[in-house]
């Protein structure tokens, strides 16, 4: 056996088989086995495919998001274009000016949709069957949101009716951070909506009617409310933030109507938690401002760094506001201060000795102050 020929298969050399191996070594030592490397190929071809076939749900989603977009832009697009046939006199203004509240500047795409209820009726029949996709609907207001689970939006606006539309659980909107429910009518709307966003860290709350106190929500419903990351709440209108408070221990921004404001500060609960949470304040609407609602307030908020005073008529002086506040505040970091309105030509000439002659800061203290675009900023 060993003295049979054979020809090498790299090269042209020709000899008996026992001297085969010690060919191979001397002349062809890195030449590796074609079958064995196509082996590893076909291994390393396997694992490649594996990666992407876990990739491409997600991949699917944000596709069928983007077709979304791109097909309700292509019509709007299509009907603007239609009407600007039509449209190039100044007769068009009024339209322009009202399609303005359309634009968007937080990175939300937004459409004024014309014939809504066939665009939206058609929009549904095309994607429901897709069970990645959902939509909350208000027909009053003729507004739908599309959106994928899990949805990767960041900011959501929501009119307070879809709360009962939404999917239970909440760990398909843990993307969402920003979130404003407008149009809210009762506290149990909020609820319904707040119960599938534990994770959002800015909420803003607008209800419809701001003369009218929202009632209590049901105490069955309290325990269920959790906002652990929750940063800054705003409120247009008046109802009892206590639950809210309650189940945001980190909030620190409260951002509120006065009217609001003043029908918390009856409620020793509340106030305790003011109290400890709160270093900045907004406090606007603020009709007829007076030095002892003032000073009740800065009673209650003592933990602030900072305070915002935004009055309903901002045409008043607003010389004595940041005077009674530097008398309430005795403590040795006091907040900075900031209010929308105008001090007198008087203190306007030198602000900086202004408060020098008028409050108990002296030369050497360590302060800054201006007044900028109709504000009135004091650093302390």
């Amino acid at each position: 056996m060993k003295s049979l020929p054979i020809n090498c298969s790299f090269c042209q050399w020709t000899d008996v088989l026992n001297n085969y191996q010690k060919h191979l070594d001397q002349s062809h030592s890195n030449v590796k086995c074609e079958d064995c490397g196509g082996i590893k190929t076909l291994t390393n071809d396997e694992q490649r495919l594996n990666n992407e076939s876990l990739q491409m749900p997600s991949t699917f989603s944000t596709l069928t998001e983007e077709l979304l977009i791109i097909k309700l832009s292509i019509e709007e697009s299509n009907t603007l274009l239609e009407g600007a046939k039509h449209n190039q006199d100044s007769s068009s203004l009024p339209e322009k000016a009202n399609n303005s509240q359309y634009v968007s500047y937080d990175g939300t795409l937004v459409w004024k949709i014309t014939n809504f209820r066939e665009k939206m009726n058609r929009l549904i029949k095309s994607w429901t069957t897709d069970s990645s996709m959902k939509y909350l609907l208000d027909e009053a207001e003729q507004r739908i949101l599309f959106y994928t689970i899990p949805c990767n939006l960041r900011s959501i606006n929501l009119t307070a009716v879809v709360g009962k539309q939404m999917p239970p659980g909440w760990q398909y909107m843990q993307q969402v951070k920003d979130l404003s429910i407008y149009n809210v009518t009762s506290l149990t709307e909020i609820f319904l909506i707040l119960q599938h966003f534990h994770r959002i860290r800015t909420l803003e709350i607008d209800v419809q009617n701001t003369s009218e106190i929202l009632s209590r929500m049901p105490d069955t419903e309290k325990s269920v409310l959790r906002l652990p990351y929750l940063k800054r709440l705003q409120v247009y209108g008046i109802f009892e933030l206590l639950t809210l408070i309650n189940a945001s221990p980190n909030l620190n921004h409260l951002c509120i109507d006065h009217d609001c404001l003043i029908h918390q500060l009856d409620n020793k609960s509340i106030c305790d938690l003011f109290e400890r949470q709160i270093i900045r304040l907004d406090i606007c609407e603020w009709a007829g401002i007076e030095p002892d609602s003032l000073q009740r307030i800065v009673k209650v908020f003592k933990s602030l760094n900072h305070l915002v005073l935004v009055p309903k008529d901002s045409a008043i002086l607003i010389d004595w506001i940041p005077l009674t506040l530097l008398k309430s505040w005795n403590s040795e970091e006091l907040p900075s201060l900031s209010v929308a309105g105008s001090p007198s030509n008087e203190a306007k000439t030198n602000l900086r000795q202004w408060l020098i002659d008028n409050t108990h800061l002296l030369t050497e203290d360590s302060f800054g102050v201006e007044y900028q675009d109709d504000w009135f900023n004091l650093w302390l």
